[in-house]
């Protein structure tokens, strides 16, 4: 049999199924039995094709004519939907999978990878493009069945902008024997597509990322952890209230059904896995360890203006003020505002939802940023030597004016004036610098203001000269009066404040607690009267709800000086238990 039907082996075609590849195998061998040569290909008794992850490669391999260089992953990568699924596989899974479609196990590595699931999202019959069908006579002879257009999610056809066709033949599972697409091709007339359509441009972005994800120049790397981390920097980025490290799970549902219209997800197929039509399971992309279907993942890359490509090469790590290099805001610099900076200095500050970027360029200047900003200002850290220079140089021009000045250098006028006194500049014309002003003296730098010495002396002469003019005020008066030097001396020195100060004066009423003991007690008999239970509709009789009817919500507070009101509300009250005994009673 290694010389029967194998002989007729052909090499296959261009994205072309190792389904395909069988189903002409057997075509051309002209067998009366397929059933039974595919027992012999593959070494399985009753072996059915799988056309998504055919299995038991290495037998099939092995039983080549001598010559074929052909491998098991050559067969795996290039002739099967593995490269499309396995990116959004973890890792143990994935190589799961590729180890069982090596093996003899039709079911189990499909099932053991979890895409049970995914499946449901493939197509139900094999599709073919009429376009590509003619091509295909023309260059090869004959047709055959594309890998790229058995991906769930793709309805067109890039090459010739038409519409995929269906036929009879099944795609979903496996089949007893392999179909050749000549058989179940039928001519049609393409349907062609308007490109300028809002929902072909999205066909289209879904039909580009998956032929990237299949025919991926490098082999993308299985790590479930890493596409998680990159959907949660790409959640922070486009988050609606920014500075925020979590997204509603609300919003992205929302926004995800704005986006796919239902009309566009029954064409998807996502109403059919899923009749209510929600698809609230796509916060899973992030917080679920198992493998998600892939055509959730390209919904969700175009919902957030992300294609595969940029998707899978982007850093899995949250970068704030984006991928950089980042520009230069010296305009001294030679290199002014070109993206020089390749590295930045940033940590978090209060908390997770706040950072900071401190970034410095070879001139010598470093300027900080934080994040969120919505309008993404800059603050100088460190002028540096050749900001400096320049700046010197236009400061002695005497032709420019405070306004030129400004304009040219982007500073306020009270900045210029202080870096031009921090350079000790001379004056130029009508500008003068700023004098530094001295820290000598005891006085302390706040905010850039020099604070005056605390003269004691001077600000009790204040307040006892108030005291001598009003004899008769109170403390509070003499505040107001004397507002400064009172708080002061408050504050620094308090035991001459108490002993020059008049007495305090104190505003006490008095309560009669007789007298409000017994108006309180009467108010609560007559709203126990009226809350007395005798029906099924009574409500809890609780203290709260003698308060809420009273008005009085401290009542509790007082309870020692009100001996009748306490006493009454604790022999009428009912605690929960209580409440819920004498309710139960009512049904029996």
């Amino acid at each position: 049999m290694r010389h029967g039907v194998i002989g007729y082996f052909q090499d296959p075609y261009p994205d072309e199924l190792m389904y395909s590849l069988t189903a002409r195998l057997l075509e051309v061998a002209g067998v009366a039995c397929p059933l039974r040569v595919l027992r012999h290909l593959f070494n399985a008794y009753d072996y059915r094709v799988h056309v998504a992850f055919p299995s038991n490669i290495r037998w099939f391999v092995s039983r080549l004519p001598e010559g074929t260089s052909y491998t098991e992953d050559e067969f795996i990568y290039k002739h099967t939907l593995y490269p499309f699924y396995r990116p959004f596989l973890p890792t143990p899974l994935a190589e799961g999978l590729k180890a069982h479609m090596k093996s003899p196990a039709t079911n189990a590595g499909i099932a053991k990878a979890g895409l049970s699931v995914s499946m449901g999202y493939s197509p139900r019959f094999l599709r073919f493009c009429p376009s590509c069908a003619t091509a295909d006579k023309n260059n090869y002879g004959e047709t055959y069945w594309h890998r790229l257009h058995q991906l769930p999610g793709v309805l067109i056809c890039r090459l010739h902008h038409t519409f995929l066709e269906d036929t009879s033949v099944l795609a979903r599972g496996q089949q007893r024997a392999p179909v050749t697409a000549a058989r179940a091709i039928s001519e049609v007339e393409p349907r062609h597509f308007n490109p300028e359509n809002p929902t072909s441009k999205k066909l289209f972005q879904i039909a580009a990322d998956a032929e990237w994800i299949l025919t991926a120049p490098a082999e993308l790397e299985s790590n479930h952890m890493l596409l998680r981390q990159r959907y949660r920097a790409i959640l922070i980025e486009q988050n609606p209230i920014p500075g925020r490290a979590t997204v509603s799970i609300e919003y992205v549902r929302q926004r995800f059904h704005e986006y796919y219209p239902v009309h566009l997800q029954d064409l998807l197929g996502c109403l059919e896995v899923n009749r209510t039509g929600d698809f609230g399971r796509s916060y899973q992309l992030w917080h679920d360890y198992r493998g998600r279907p892939p055509l959730t993942h390209l919904l969700m890359m175009q919902l957030f203006n992300y294609s595969a490509e940029r998707l899978f090469s982007r850093s899995p790590t949250f970068q704030p003020f984006g991928l950089g290099p980042w520009p230069c805001v010296n305009r001294f610099c030679a290199q002014w505002q070109r993206p020089v900076i390749l590295r930045y200095e940033g940590k978090q500050i209060r908390g997770p939802s706040r950072w900071q970027g401190i970034f410095k360029c070879s001139c010598g200047l470093a300027y900080m940023r934080h994040w969120p900003d919505a309008r993404n200002r800059s603050s100088v850290k460190k002028y540096g030597d050749v900001w400096e220079q320049g700046f010197i140089k236009l400061w002695r021009n005497g032709d420019l004016g405070w306004k030129e000045l400004s304009k040219e250098l982007g500073m306020a006028r009270s900045t210029l004036a202080g870096t031009a006194g921090r350079l000790h500049l001379s004056t130029i014309g009508s500008r003068s610098p700023a004098k530094l002003k001295s820290r000598k003296g005891g006085g302390k730098r706040r905010g850039g203001k020099v604070k005056k010495v605390f003269d004691r002396e001077a600000d009790r002469q204040l307040v006892l000269e108030a005291i001598r003019k009003l004899p008769q005020a109170t403390r509070k008066q003499l505040c107001s009066t004397v507002s400064i030097p009172y708080r002061r001396l408050l504050r620094h020195d308090r035991e001459w404040m108490e002993a020059n100060l008049p007495p305090r004066t104190t505003t006490q009423v008095l309560v009669d607690w007789e007298k409000r003991d017994k108006v309180l007690s009467g108010q609560i008999k007559k709203i126990l009267e009226r809350l007395k239970p005798l029906n099924l509709g009574t409500p809890w009789i609780s203290r709260t709800r003698i308060a809420q009817e009273l008005g009085k919500y401290s009542l509790w507070i007082c309870a020692e000086r009100l001996p009748r009101t306490t006493a009454l509300i604790m022999t009428h009250t009912e605690t929960r238990a209580q409440f819920m005994a004498r309710t139960k009673a009512a049904f029996v």
